[in-house]
């Protein structure tokens, strides 16, 4: 049933947290993929974003009388097939340039995704087949925060394929390791190394990103996050982290 959206995330806040809706003082949230996280003083711990992996969902093009959607083109086994998201949401690289889904990533009698020419088809100042207006954002989660501020990512994937993944988030670093007090909490941990991307990631599995928003330079912009798998990353496993003064 997992192909089909039966997929959810459990997040374990610290003790004696309260969940807000981002940049609110008033509303509290009792789930959504992201969230400001308040002590128990009211004082925002960090800002949370959650991102759940689906790589075998089920699809349909047009109306309800198509059939599934076809798989991408030149998958080298199963395990690569079915559609990819994101929290149920996924930009195709195929849709951005207005190609059909089973376009495949190389060879191929036709156009492959590797023939084409990717300057700024991931910018959203750039229109695309999908968007032919500016901002050309991505249907997948724009998570948004302040330059300096504390984040963490959640990333997990309930069910799905045997493929692993790797995760990266570009212009950040963060613990391999995040914790401390004898691993009972998440924190910065000074004995362990620094990473960018996380790899040997699967169904059952999650990991946690604590960094700050902009990196070590603390610098605004669009910073991109996807899988790096190669299937994965074409059938819309990327979106935006945009770090901004005047996020929320």
């Amino acid at each position: 049933m997992a192909s089909h959206g039966a997929i959810g995330s459990l997040i374990v806040e610290p003790k004696g947290a309260s969940y807000f809706a981002i940049g609110s003082t008033t509303k509290q949230i009792t789930s959504g993929a992201q969230a400001d996280i308040r002590g128990s003083n009211g004082t925002v711990l960090f800002r949370e974003f959650v991102v759940h992996y689906q790589d075998d969902v089920t699809m349909k093009s047009g109306d309800t009388k198509v059939l599934g959607m076809r798989n991408q083109g030149g998958e080298d086994d199963a395990e690569d097939s079915g559609q990819k998201a994101f929290n149920y949401r996924n930009e195709p690289l195929w849709a951005r340039f207005g190609l059909p889904p089973d376009t495949p990533i190389q060879g191929g009698p036709g156009i492959s995704l590797n023939d084409l020419d990717y300057k700024n088809s991931l910018s959203s100042l750039v229109p695309s087949f999908n968007c032919g207006t500016t901002p050309c954002d991505p249907l997948t989660p724009i998570f948004q925060a302040k330059p300096g501020t504390n984040v963490r990512f959640r990333i997990a994937q309930s069910a799905g394929h045997p493929r692993q993944h790797g995760f990266s988030l570009f212009g950040h670093h963060w613990n391999f390791e995040p914790w401390t007090r004898n691993s009972l909490i998440l924190g910065s941990n000074p004995l362990t190394f620094e990473i960018g991307s996380f790899s040997g990631f699967g169904p059952t599995r999650h990991f946690n990103i604590l960094t700050v928003a902009g990196g070590l330079t603390r610098k605004t912009g669009d910073f991109l996050y996807r899988t790096q798998d190669s299937f994965g990353f074409a059938g819309g496993q990327w979106g935006i982290f945009r770090v901004s003064n005047t996020a929320p």
